[in-house]
Parts: structure tokens; C-alpha cells; sequence
């Protein structure tokens, strides 16, 4: 907690100095934010456009955040954790590191800075992975999703944060007015999440616009390790046949179970791999290169 929290008080310090930036690219707003997102030095990734989605939200079609309208964010924020003393303090951290804001409003540069805060904390604190949900639907959603435990936790916040209604559904009719790389995924993935065409999109539907593209060796491999777990359960002639059902049952319920450490076995096997041959090709480029003795 402790590290989160110190993490989370870092944007405070360039809050002053953002605040000019801020304050002189809020009036401007259409297409591409504007013309602030040149202006800007935060990253031009998703997070930003979500938190302008947060922005217009709270701000209505207003280009500033008045201080009420601020401190209103940061309490139902509070809310979200407060059966988490833990984080409920990582949190706070992050309100008390933007108060000044709530005296003279907020921009729409500085509010993006106030949800990356807020993301980076939350993500990295142990008590929000841990209790965002059950254990193992959280290492399902890793593997299915090839995200580590911070990556979704930090997913998990900001679906959260577009929670506007408390109800675990983000609305999809206010993703129409996402912009830049968030209004492609949008069009490309988070529109036909809607299964049941509700015009609303659970977590699991909305995270797959996270998810990562497995390498083929790696799919190949954990497809390998799976079937001969299986092959091995029902060949196994120590085993009863209700055992052996059990034992299936649970592969096919918690792939997790056989995909995770076999993803493991991957990565380190290929790290090894990528070093030595990093090594092999440092050492063939310093072949014949004259050295003074």
C-alpha cells in the first residue's frame, strides 16, 4: 500500500505545471480533443480517451470541471471501495494529491492525469487485485485475455470508472461519442460485444477489447499440454472412472489450471532462447573488430 501510495502522489507535483497546459487547451474540444492532444504531453493511448469519456460525463458540455463537480468524482470513487480499508487509503492518496483542484476547478488535461493517478494506483495495489474478484475467475480472465494481474485490475478500474449507473454495465450510446483510438475499438470491438443487443456490455464483454493475441507457438504448445493432460487422466489405470470424469471436468471447466503454467514454461524457455541468441549475434558482430591490447 505503501508504494501505491507514494505512486499515486507523484502527479501531484507536475500538477501545477500542467495546470497552464490544462487550463489553455480546455476551450477546444471536437474532433481529435481539439487541439490539446497536441499540446499535451500525456501519452495518445486509450486511457486518455476514456477519461475524456469520464470528463464529458461529469462536466456535462462544459470544457472545465467545476471544484464541486471534482470533489462529487472523487466521493463516488470512494464509494466504489469502501468495504476496502486498504484501498479505500490508496485512494484517498490520489484525491488528496489533486485537493487544490476542488478549490479552482479542473481542465480536461488535468483530469486525464487525475484517472492515470488514480489507474496506476489502484492496479498495483495488492488489495484491489486481490479482492476486484474471485481468484479464480481473475487467473481465468489472464489466460483467456493474456493479461497479467495488473493489466486486468487496471481494466477492471476503469470499467468501473465508466460504470456511470453502479450496475456492472457500461451503456454503448455513450461510446458514440468516443474519439480518437478509442472510438476505432469501439467500431471494431466493443460494438458487437453487445450480445444481446441491450445497448449494454458487461466486463467480460467490454475486456476483450484488451485482450492480447497469443503467438502461435504458444497456443500450440498449451493445446498440447491440455490434450495430454486429459489423454493422461482417462489412460491413468490407477484411477476409478469417477475420478477420472472429476478430474476432465475440471480441464475443461478451469483451462487455466494447465494453461497458465504452460504459458510460463513458454516465456521462460523462449527468454532464454531470445538471450542466447542475442548473446550468439553480439559475439559474431565483434568477430574480426580490431582491438587496442
Amino acid at each position: 500500500t505503501s508504494s501505491s501510495t507514494q505512486a499515486a502522489a507523484a502527479p501531484a507535483a507536475s500538477s501545477s505545471s500542467g495546470s497552464g497546459s490544462g487550463s489553455g487547451s480546455s476551450s477546444s474540444s471536437g474532433g481529435i480533443d481539439g487541439l490539446s492532444v497536441l499540446s499535451s504531453t500525456e501519452p495518445v493511448d486509450r486511457l486518455r480517451y476514456q477519461a475524456l469519456l469520464m470528463f464529458d460525463h461529469w462536466a456535462g458540455s462544459s470544457s472545465q470541471l467545476t471544484g464541486e463537480q471534482l470533489g462529487q468524482f472523487f466521493t463516488w470513487c470512494t464509494r466504489k471501495v469502501s468495504w476496502s480499508p486498504g484501498l479505500s487509503e490508496v485512494l484517498t492518496s490520489v484525491s488528496n494529491s489533486w485537493a487544490s483542484l476542488t478549490q479552482t476547478g479542473c481542465s480536461r488535461e488535468q483530469f486525464v492525469r487525475i484517472i492515470r493517478s488514480q489507474v496506476h494506483a489502484v492496479s498495483t495495489s495488492a488489495a484491489y487485485q486481490s479482492s476486484m474478484m474471485r481468484p479464480d475467475e481473475s487467473a481465468r480472465l489472464q489466460a483467456q485475455m493474456s493479461l497479467n494481474k495488473a493489466e486486468l485490475a487496471a481494466a477492471k478500474w476503469v470499467f468501473g470508472l465508466l460504470d456511470f449507473d453502479n450496475d456492472g454495465k457500461v451503456a454503448l450510446d455513450m461510446y458514440k461519442a468516443a474519439q480518437g483510438i478509442e472510438a476505432y475499438i469501439y467500431e471494431d470491438k466493443i460494438e458487437d460485444a453487445d450480445a444481446d443487443d441491450d445497448g449494454l456490455i458487461s466486463f467480460e464483454e467490454w475486456l476483450g477489447s484488451y485482450a492480447k493475441p497469443k503467438p502461435i507457438g504458444k497456443n500450440m504448445l498449451i493445446m498440447a499440454i491440455n490434450t495430454a493432460a486429459i489423454y493422461f487422466i482417462l489412460q491413468a489405470p490407477f484411477l476409478d472412472v469417477m475420478l477420472k470424469v472429476v478430474l476432465v471436468g475440471v480441464l475443461v471447466l478451469r483451462p487455466q489450471l494447465v494453461s497458465k503454467p504452460a504459458a510460463v514454461l513458454y516465456d521462460a524457455v523462449k527468454a532464454i532462447y531470445d538471450s542466447s541468441k542475442a548473446q550468439a549475434e553480439v559475439a559474431k558482430s565483434n568477430r574480426g573488430v580490431w582491438r587496442p591490447t
